[in-house]
């Protein structure tokens, strides 16, 4: 490792980690920790709250067997985007010395984009944002819904009802993005609106062929058997790695709140 690193306190349950690393992806680990002794069962609540973004920086979760750079282990680890979290990795290595597999992923709807329409449309009174809804485009339309649904307490699933009403034009636009996810909150959000236009009767989804090709490419029994959730309730934090690359940047940097 270039340099040792630190860890230090930024609050009476949360802490900043500093460190240096080599890339996951080798049999030999060379990582950064805060780390200690765990034996049987147990559970971890961790906040990541900001990540240094540097090429293929991550930080977070890590349960192994031992400090030995070989040694077997199961991680989720946060991914950057402009200094927060734009998805979360879970990564299994069952074989000592052995290379590590992904087996799962989450990616965060864009938090900028979030943050705007919590101070712009979410302020309007309740009917006002279902009739407003559908004079935006489709791509506004969607982020609103995913946001209003992964971001905000109660889920805004009401408005599934004027996005079905869309009809053949958001259901192709929808079974696009189907297609592309790779989380469960995000296929659950696009397959109620599926679910809203076939009970209106506002498209054909029983006949969609296409949309059943992009359901089998989103991986779902991979999916049902893994939730993750990243962003402001994200679990996170006790090892960080950089890569130097493009980026000039000499460290990982996590911000991480213990939650419990």
């Amino acid at each position: 490792m270039a340099r040792p690193g630190f860890v230090a306190l930024a609050g009476p349950t949360s802490f900043r980690i500093n460190g240096d690393g080599l890339d996951m992806s080798t049999g030999n680990d060379g990582l950064y920790y805060v780390y200690q002794p765990w034996t049987g069962d147990g559970q971890m609540t961790l906040r990541l709250n900001t990540l240094q973004e540097c090429w293929g920086n991550q930080a977070g979760i890590m349960i192994r067997e031992s400090l030995d750079p070989k040694s077997r282990y199961v991680s989720l680890s946060g991914r950057p985007s402009e200094g927060v979290v734009a998805g979360a990795d879970l990564r299994v290595k069952s074989i000592f010395g052995g290379l590590q597999k992904k087996v799962a992923a989450i990616d965060q709807p864009d938090q900028h984009t979030c943050d705007e329409l919590a101070d712009t449309y979410f302020r309007k009174p309740l009917q006002k944002r279902i009739d407003d809804f559908t004079s935006n485009t489709l791509a506004e339309q969607y982020n609103i819904y995913i946001c209003g649904n992964q971001y905000r307490e109660p889920p805004t699933l009401y408005l599934a009802d004027p996005f079905a009403s869309e009809g053949a034009r958001a259901a192709a636009f929808l079974r696009e993005r189907l297609a592309k996810a790779r989380d469960d909150l995000t296929i659950r959000d696009i397959v109620i609106v599926f679910r809203e236009m076939k009970r209106q009767h506002s498209y054909d989804v029983a006949g969609d062929e296409q949309l059943k090709q992009s359901r089998r490419e989103s991986h779902r029994p991979v999916r049902k058997r893994i939730r993750l959730s990243v962003g402001s309730s994200a679990p996170s934090c006790v090892s960080s790695r950089p890569h130097g690359g493009d980026v000039p940047c000499t460290c990982a940097q996590a911000w991480v709140t213990t939650v419990r």
